[in-house]
This record gives C-alpha cells, structure tokens and sequence, in this order.
C-alpha cells in the first residue's frame, strides 16, 4: 500500500510501515506528550486545528502538531530512528516513472540520493507526510475510547501528575 505525493517538483511515494513500528511510534508521541503535560503543566486541550475541516486533514494535523512538539522531548537517537524508519518507505519518482528509495536498502541508512542530504526542509516534510500516512489513523480511530473517531490527542483529565 503505497500513497503519492508532489512536493515542490518531486513526486514522491510514501509506503506503509510495519504495524509493529507505526504502534511504536505513535505510544512514544503519546508517551512524550503525556511527559511533556506532566512537566509543563499544560493544560488538557486539543491539538490545533483539530476540529476545523475533515477528520483526515484533522489527524493529519495532530500528527505534525506532535512530531514538532515532542522533537525536543524524545532522545536524540529515538528521534533519529523514526527519522529513519520515515525515510525507509519513502521513494522518489526518476524521470523514467519508477521509483527509487531515498536511502539504501542495505540497512546502513546512507542516502540511495546524495541531493537529498543537505534539503532538510524536504527531508523533513517528507518526514512529516510518511507520518500523517502512518499514524493519522490512530487519531482517526480513537485507539484511547469509541470507535467514532477524533483528531484530538486523546484526554489528558484522568493522567496521574
């Protein structure tokens, strides 16, 4: 299962996770989050635009609110292993049609295309968008309550502090 996207001139195709790393992922941004309300102080609201638009674009909200918030909470090389876990099923569209993985498939998590190393803000919303495909529908979902769905960080109000 695969989704495309264009960013800038690029044509990208984003693949799915393994549903052992998506699960993952997502209990660290709620782990973190949950950290960072213990810490801070932070009141139990909703993530910004949580309920303007669809529950999609909604989740998909949550889901980069999360990952540009908790970059300061998760440890550096956590950080860096989800960078890498995004990037791994993530491909670029050659001239010719097909695509061509953006790091190579030996596990050594080298760059399969050197131009990419120095783009970080493509690399990082590359990032972002492999994110929204794999975690928003935890968010859509509601893994923490009903079934009915709601892009909102689930409630906060019951968290021992």
């Amino acid at each position: 299962m695969t989704k495309d996207v264009t960013i800038g001139e690029g044509r990208y195709q984003l693949g799915k996770m393994t549903a052992r790393a998506a699960s993952r992922i997502y209990n660290l941004f709620v782990a973190s989050m949950l950290k960072m309300v213990r810490e801070q102080n932070v009141p139990d609201t909703e993530t910004p635009a949580a309920n303007n638009g669809t529950e999609e674009s909604a989740a998909e909200a949550t889901v980069a609110f999360l990952w540009a918030s908790l970059s300061t909470t998760l440890a550096e090389d956590t950080y860096t292993s989800i960078q890498n876990q995004c990037l791994a099923v993530c491909a670029r569209y050659l001239e010719n049609g097909a695509p061509h993985p953006l790091l190579m498939k030996d596990g050594s998590n080298r760059w399969a295309l050197p131009d990419l190393e120095q783009d970080a803000p493509l690399v990082n919303r590359l990032i972002v968008e492999v994110l929204r495909y794999n975690i928003g529908p935890f968010f859509r979902e509601r893994v923490f309550g009903d079934r009915q769905g709601a892009a909102t960080v689930p409630s906060l109000s019951n968290v021992p502090v």
